[in-house]
């Protein structure tokens, strides 16, 4: 489960990386979506709802029998993404120890992905928090230049991460204080859309 846990953490922590180049261009600065890019999605398969800030793409993949299927937008500045962790039927699955693995993972993103030689993540907040019956852990940590927020929510077998993130953070929180506000509003209405749905004629009734 660590090997699925980390590969998890790593897609999400390479979902926006920095790459030299002989000359750089001016950064990119957050600028929130309109409301009319305000999408509300809604997945049959992993059974649940959350309003992107655009159309997600979709992607799937398989680790020792766990299915990890993920949906994501990717704006200038920003990203959101929900990934679905399905664990195969009898295997055995901690809450606990799967919190501590993901913890340890994201304190060691620079350490796997690049070595020694980059500062590793710094968690500003972590935090229980309950949606509906299932409870779940939530994080929030600065890494490069970049600034997460991420929720893990536990439902049987199946672990869903919601993940926003912004980019040249530490422009943002001492140049560009609006900007920050503008994320902060943004980042906690992507995070409080995401619901679970719990059986399929509630999926239909919303998609009527």
């Amino acid at each position: 489960m660590r090997l699925i846990i980390l590969t998890v953490i790593l897609v999400c922590g390479s979902f926006w990386h920095v790459t030299a180049q002989k000359t750089p261009p001016p950064p990119t600065i957050y600028s929130a979506p309109n409301p009319s890019e305000i999408k509300e999605f809604i997945s049959d398969q992993d059974g649940f709802k959350v309003s992107f800030p655009g159309i997600p793409k979709a992607q799937e993949s398989t680790k020792n029998e766990t299915r990890i299927r993920s949906y994501s937008v990717n704006r200038e500045g920003s990203n959101s993404m929900v990934s679905v962790m399905e664990f195969k039927p009898g295997a055995e699955f901690d809450t606990d120890q799967f919190i501590a693995s993901y913890k340890e993972g994201i304190l060691n993103l620079s350490t796997t992905l690049y070595g020694q030689n980059f500062p590793n993540a710094k968690i500003v907040l972590e935090k229980d928090f309950q949606s509906g019956k299932n409870k779940g852990k939530e994080f929030h940590y600065e890494w490069l230049m970049m600034f997460y927020k991420v929720r893990l929510l536990f439902v049987d077998k199946k672990v869903y991460e919601v993940l926003v993130n912004v980019s040249n953070w530490h422009i943002l929180k001492d140049m560009r204080k609006e900007k920050v506000e503008e994320f902060e509003r943004e980042s906690e209405r992507f995070l409080n859309s995401f619901q679970v749905l719990e059986n399929k004629k509630e999926i239909d009734k919303l998609k009527k």
